[in-house]
């Protein structure tokens, strides 16, 4: 959502990791996310000599310096890899950064390649997982084909609509039971008394 706001004021941050992230607590139950540090930020139609950014988080066309002028999907690349790593282990350990320039573009090349496959991996048997995977599937890709921060919400939205009514969901446990791995729905107490009455009322 901050992407969505962010963009509405023609505004890039170009510099998001988890560094640059912080969790406010609102409710016991519930946080809000908020983006910071915009040192880096800029417009976008801003052309910059420049390219912002932290290494491992910064998208291809940003690496590579092949964009003049950019938008917000070079920030939901940023994003995709924050979620990637907090949520599905991946682990930028493995390829640090390197010392000299001239192992920039290998570097770069084996850290793709390990961002695409933890996104291939992603378990899909749950429907949280599947949706997971088209949100990522669809901000892994070249600049031109990737979805921007609105579409890229439009899906979130879809899994949190989700988590709350699944099965997983808390408030579900005391209605659900489970019969050979089968969710089956059961009556509470006041329920089956009612229907108790109203077949004695229909036998009368």
């Amino acid at each position: 959502m901050g992407l969505i706001q962010l963009k509405k004021f023609d505004i890039l941050h170009r510099d998001i990791k988890p560094g640059n992230i912080l969790i406010r607590k609102r409710t016991p139950e519930t946080f809000q996310i908020v983006l910071a540090d915009f040192g880096f930020a800029g417009k976008y139609t801003e052309e910059s000599e420049y390219f912002y950014g932290t290494a491992c988080y910064k998208a291809p066309e940003i690496f590579d310096e092949s964009a003049r002028v950019v938008d917000d999907r070079s920030d939901v690349w940023s994003t995709g890899i924050v979620v990637l790593e907090k949520m599905y282990g991946l682990d930028k350990g493995r390829h640090p950064k390197p010392k000299y320039d001239s192992e920039r573009e290998e570097w770069y090349a084996n850290w793709q390649k390990e961002v695409r496959q933890k996104v291939e991996n992603i378990n899909c048997e749950s429907e949280l997982g599947g949706l997971m995977k088209i949100m990522l599937e669809g901000i892994f890709v070249d600049c031109g084909e990737r979805v921007d921060a609105k579409r890229c919400h439009g899906t979130g939205s879809r899994i949190k609509l989700w988590r709350r009514h699944s099965l997983r969901a808390r408030w579900w446990k005391s209605w659900v039971k489970w019969v050979d791995g089968t969710p089956e729905m059961r009556q509470t107490d006041s329920q089956g008394e009612r229907e108790r009455k109203r077949n004695v009322t229909n036998e009368s």
